[in-house]
């Protein structure tokens, strides 16, 4: 009763962030949940209702994974948002407000990434073209394969797939599996990155699956790029470089 008083009391006085806080601290009764959170809806007060989210994913009890999942995909959503706004009232500039906006986004992923749902994450993020995002909730849950395969069809994703999997910890077989995916996607970008490998992947492994890009209906740049690697491989193997 005396945390309803004190909520209801912020909100009047206009401190919804206030009111938030306490509106949390409430375990069943009225209002609910589901009451509480349309209420800044309406009132569009998304910075309390996001204080609201917090408090009350910091409050659910263990067992209440459920709903803790859902809380979590709602403020990822909500700080995905608060990018965006960030960035068009800064003109797409990355100003103070936009790196603010995006470190909150980048603590949110790395404290709660366990009890976030990683499908819904993962569209989120790649919806929003958030791809570094994107790549360091992979990491988190070690998921690569499951973040190549969502950036690969994110406007502009492939570029952000490619360097990761230019890292040095990337699996071979990653590469393997989604180079004719990343070529179709970027295929200068794709052909360096194969042709730059130390030590290279043997070209026997990829050839079998780039043969389709010979086709008549293939990308014609795609065409071209696959050719120069094999170009690089033929070349690679009459210099002597082949395993």
């Amino acid at each position: 009763m005396v945390l309803r008083t004190r909520a209801a009391a912020a909100a009047a006085a206009g401190d919804y962030v206030g009111a938030a806080t306490h509106f949390a601290l409430i375990a069943g009764g009225a209002p609910s949940f589901e009451e509480i959170a349309l209420g800044f809806v309406n009132a569009e007060q998304p910075t309390a209702l996001r204080a609201f989210l917090y408090a009350r994913l910091q409050n659910l009890a263990p067992s209440d994974k459920t709903q803790a999942t859902l809380v979590a995909s709602w403020l990822l959503e909500l700080l995905l948002d608060s990018v965006n706004k960030a960035l068009l009232e800064e003109g797409g500039a990355h100003g103070a407000s936009y790196l603010a906006a995006v470190d909150s986004l980048r603590s949110f992923l790395t404290q709660y990434f366990a009890v976030l749902d990683v499908n819904v994450a993962l569209t989120l993020l790649g919806d929003y073209g958030r791809s570094e995002e994107l790549m360091l909730l992979a990491g988190l849950r070690e998921d690569h394969e499951g973040a190549i395969r969502r950036l690969i069809v994110t406007p502009g994703g492939a570029e952000s797939a490619l360097v990761a999997l230019r890292r040095p910890s990337a699996s071979r077989e990653l590469i393997v599996a989604f180079a004719p995916a990343l070529i179709t996607a970027a295929p200068a970008a794709t052909v360096d990155l194969l042709i730059s490998l130390h030590p290279p992947i043997e070209p026997h492994r990829l050839l079998p699956a780039l043969l389709r890009f010979g086709e008549r209906d293939s990308s014609p740049l795609a065409r071209k790029e696959v050719l120069r690697y094999i170009d690089w491989a033929v070349t690679r193997d009459l210099g002597g470089g082949g395993g």
